[in-house]
């Protein structure tokens, strides 16, 4: 199987992350190995440019495209362990073995709850936390579980154009194939309880 993603900048700069770049420390795999990630928004995909002990190439591969603008093909290691401060989860990342370091995308961005700030002209690396004492402050009945879903009877919200004679040429929400596929069974659902309704727009 083979994918394409736009935006991995594989040969991001040359020699070793400076200080001065926004980086954070994740341990990955199943011996949990500590490695540096420069944080790069830009980056649709993570990556690491050695295969950490305990994981292994699936048959998978994608097409990359580089700082060079030139595409190559990488092997994609599939449902990673990784943990951050604050998270644990398991996401897919790409062995890119020209890369100059590890590159945290916006896919492991997102799971993981790290976000860039700016900060005295710095770029800061924010970790979203969610301690125990939060926890015990939300209610239990809030937390979805797939079953239920609530509603409220109010009037639908009317979004009018102001030019509506000029078609808008910029996709506004712009989601991968992946995204997509995630997303499809739980619209569904949402369908299914009337939660949405599907509309042309």
């Amino acid at each position: 199987m083979e994918d394409t993603a736009g935006g991995v900048d594989a040969d991001r700069g040359e020699g070793s992350i400076t200080s001065k770049e926004p980086v954070v420390k994740l341990k990955i795999g199943p011996e949990r190995k500590e490695l540096d990630f420069l944080v790069d928004s830009g980056a649709e995909k993570s990556i690491f440019k050695q295969l950490p002990p305990g994981c292994t190439i699936s048959k998978d591969s994608m097409m990359v495209i580089g700082a060079k603008e030139e595409p190559f093909k990488v092997p994609v290691v599939k449902d990673v362990e990784i943990e951050s401060e604050n998270k644990i989860c398991l996401g897919d990342m790409l062995l890119v073995e020209e890369a100059d370091y590890n590159l945290l995308g916006q896919d492991l961005m997102v799971t993981l709850g790290i976000n860039l700030i700016v900060k005295d002209s710095k770029l800061i690396v924010s970790l979203y936390k969610l301690t125990l004492e939060d926890e015990r402050e939300i209610n239990p009945k809030v937390w979805h579980t797939g079953r239920e879903a609530g509603r409220l009877e109010m009037e639908p919200i009317s979004i009018e154009i102001e030019r509506p004679e000029d078609p808008i040429r910029v996709k506004q929400y712009p989601i991968s194939l992946e995204g997509r596929r995630e997303l499809k069974p739980i619209i569904e659902d949402l369908i299914a309880k009337g939660i949405l309704e599907p509309c042309m727009s």
